[in-house]
């Protein structure tokens, strides 16, 4: 009798240890934290990051305007003071602390904030920032959300990181049906029927070549880059090579700060009224248009990409309305109504 209670006890006890290590068990795999996930970035590059990813240091204003998509902006540690400027990320991050600007960060203050992974640009790569900051032992993620080879890719990333994959679905499937009512009609478009396009940047006369963002969206919504024989991302231009190559539609893009309708007014008048720009298609047909920076290109570069798709030709987007699809988004990914002028007229 003694015997067979003492196995009973005995087995008893191990049948709680068991218990007891698969409770423990249970609990590691609960802890997310003790996870990481490999990321693929932009740059193609393969890093490992924990999962999710709680103190985020986003040097980036585009990748900081998607995390406010995917509702990620309580798991952000810091920020550039770039990233600031704009609408929507400066209101989120306006306590946030600031590590210096996008392109020459504050290391120092990025180790001190003790993040899990820090998000920028390619050219963090190009001048050694990221490298300083992989020898701290802090992952270095390129996510730009500005390239469109690769804004779903990085949508999609952004969403593992912050562990918000389903937000980033629904975020991105509204990007893409959106986008898809655009190239299903500019996809047929032949070339020479795709009227040709000066898109010209911030300052007079920087526009926009090949491999930059600007180009690719003027493809996209069915146009034709003038200045796509240019190997750089931001060329500098003359009034008479503009005049010169008489463009159909001229597209000037301003900062964020310039989004009220008399100053866009202001730019569009300069520009129509520089020396021998009245002899260009453009601005005798009055073709010529103003749009803020953070709808042409970025999160919000399917807003842009509308706007432009109907300017360039307006009877195969007469029904699409881009302010409807930028009211929409705002709503639903920001929660939030839309304000300010982003285009004119």
């Amino acid at each position: 009798m003694v015997t067979l209670r003492k196995t009973m006890l005995v087995a008893i006890a191990c049948w709680m240890v068991l218990l007891l290590l698969a409770g423990c068990g249970q609990g590691g795999a609960r802890d997310t934290r003790e996870q990481t996930i490999t990321i693929t970035d932009a740059a193609g590059r393969q890093v490992k990051v924990p999962y999710p990813a709680k103190r985020v240091v986003c040097l980036s204003s585009d990748a900081g305007e998607v995390i406010c998509a995917l509702k990620g902006e309580k798991q952000v540690a810091a920020v550039s003071s770039t990233l600031k400027r704009y609408p929507i990320v400066k209101e989120r991050f306006a306590d946030t602390p600031e590590v210096g600007n996008f392109s020459q960060p504050n290391v120092e203050k990025i180790i001190e904030v003790r993040p899990d992974v820090v998000l920028g640009y390619a050219s963090s790569i190009e001048n050694k920032v990221a490298e300083k900051i992989e020898a701290a032992g802090i992952p270095f993620v390129v996510l730009p959300c500005n390239d469109m080879p690769t804004f779903v890719q990085d949508v999609h990333n952004l969403g593992r990181i912050l562990g918000k994959e389903e937000n980033a679905q629904k975020f991105v499937a509204f990007i893409e049906s959106n986008f898809k009512k655009i190239t299903e009609v500019t996809g047929k478009i032949p070339a020479d029927k795709r009227p040709r396009v000066y898109v010209e940047g911030f300052s007079p006369l920087s526009t926009y070549g090949q491999k930059s963002p600007s180009a690719q969206i003027i493809e996209l919504a069915g146009g034709k880059n003038i200045a796509a024989s240019e190997a750089v991302p931001s060329p500098k231009v003359t009034s008479e090579w503009v005049i010169a190559q008489n463009p159909d539609v001229i597209v000037k893009v301003v900062t964020s700060d310039k989004t009220q309708k008399d100053i866009m007014q202001k730019e569009r008048d300069a520009l129509i009224s520089r020396p021998g720009f009245s002899k260009i298609a453009a601005v005798k047909n009055g073709r010529v248009h103003v749009i803020g920076w953070k709808v042409y290109t970025g999160a919000r570069a399917v807003v842009g990409a509308a706007y432009l798709a109907r300017w360039l030709h307006p009877d195969q987007f007469a029904d699409i309305d881009p302010e409807a699809i930028h009211r929409e988004l705002m709503e639903k990914f920001y929660g939030t109504n839309l304000e300010g002028t982003w285009v004119y007229p």
